[in-house]
């Protein structure tokens, strides 16, 4: 049986929650079940939190043009994980259509911490989110889809806040304008690690 190509992109951890994303797929055999498992150091199953499987994945889809399962092998994961401090190893658990079972280990240097006000984080969290850019945007620039290109920037500007609220006595000012009435607010999250991206993705 071939081996499942994979890769998490991010994944962010503040306090007990998790939010990551990546992308796995079979060349030949489709995933049914996608869970990311949290052990203890008896290997008992602390945590599991169910992936959310089959996101649209242009990039993986060009660079596996060969195999059909790439183009929409993207997940998302995010959920609470109770007794954080017990967690030994955690695992990518794939479950394919034959039955077959298969475990991921997740490294640990592929989770980052924003917990706090620690600076080296968030200045890690920062370049390697950077980079992800970097590296989707060269792959766009050497297929010679630019159109794709200036649109994901396009998006992510405009997607930038212009200005930041500090609690939410100042968002209730804001809203109870007049000129808000009727307005459909999404609330999201800070875990960082693209949701916004993928935010604006479901809400499309």
């Amino acid at each position: 049986m071939a081996k499942l190509l994979w890769s998490i992109d991010s994944l962010i951890v503040r306090g007990a929650v998790f939010f990551g994303f990546g992308w796995v797929f079979h060349p030949d055999i489709s995933i049914v079940a996608l869970n990311l498992n949290f052990f203890s150091s008896e290997m008992k199953i602390l945590a599991k939190i169910q992936a959310e499987y089959g996101k649209l994945r242009e990039d993986i889809g060009k660079i596996f043009s060969g195999s059909e399962m790439a183009l929409n092998s993207g997940f998302l994961v995010y959920g609470a994980v109770p007794r954080l401090n017990r967690v030994e190893s955690i695992v990518l658990e794939c479950t394919l259509a034959d039955g077959t079972v298969i475990d991921l280990p997740v490294p640990y240097s592929s989770m980052i911490s924003i917990d706090g006000s620690d600076q080296a984080n968030k200045r890690r969290l920062m370049i390697k989110q950077y980079a992800l850019f970097f590296k989707r945007g060269l792959h766009l620039v050497r297929s010679g889809n630019f159109l794709s290109l200036f649109e994901k920037v396009r998006r992510y500007l405009r997607g930038r806040p212009k200005a930041f609220l500090q609690n939410s006595t100042e968002l209730a000012m804001v809203l109870n304008q007049q000129k808000y009435e009727g307005l459909c607010v999404i609330l999201d999250h800070d875990l960082g690690g693209g949701a916004n991206q993928f935010r604006e993705r479901l809400v499309d």
